[in-house]
């Protein structure tokens, strides 16, 4: 990601062949068509999501879609601030809108009487919700 444009005809024929495999594999099982829609990929700076992220945004392109990020800082690690940072660079690099917010989820799983995994999955999933709400974008996650 040097500030050149990503696309999926630029790839490796066996990278360009996963990507279109994803693709297929999200139209026929997930009813996610990439290329035709407006894309919100949540994108926690991890690999999975990170590789989710540039997929849809190479499927997207490569039709004429496009493909915007959020992520949700959960404020459990100090270091958490760099994921986004991360995430923000990619996005950056690759000219994809991100929408970002920090939640203190350790105090609403305490608040709410959860634990932390269900407290964060459903701060993420209301974010994501606001965001596409907001935005008209469709959501797809890992």
């Amino acid at each position: 990601m040097d500030g050149k444009a990503l696309r999926l005809q630029d790839l490796p024929r066996k990278a360009a062949r996963f990507c279109l495999g994803i693709g297929r594999f999200a139209a026929l099982e997930l009813g996610c068509d990439f290329p035709a829609k407006r894309c919100l990929v949540a994108c926690s700076g991890g690999a999975d999501s990170t590789a989710l992220l540039l997929i849809a945004h190479l499927l997207c392109q490569a039709k004429g879609g496009s493909v915007a990020a959020a992520h949700l800082d959960h404020g459990l690690r100090p270091e958490s601030p760099d994921d986004g940072h991360f995430v923000a660079q990619v996005c950056e690099s690759l000219n994809i809108p991100l929408f970002t917010e920090r939640q203190d989820i350790a105090a609403q799983a305490q608040t709410s009487g959860v634990g932390l995994e269900e407290a964060g999955r459903t701060a993420r999933y209301a974010f994501l919700e606001r965001v596409r709400l907001e935005t008209g974008l469709f959501q797809a996650h890992a």
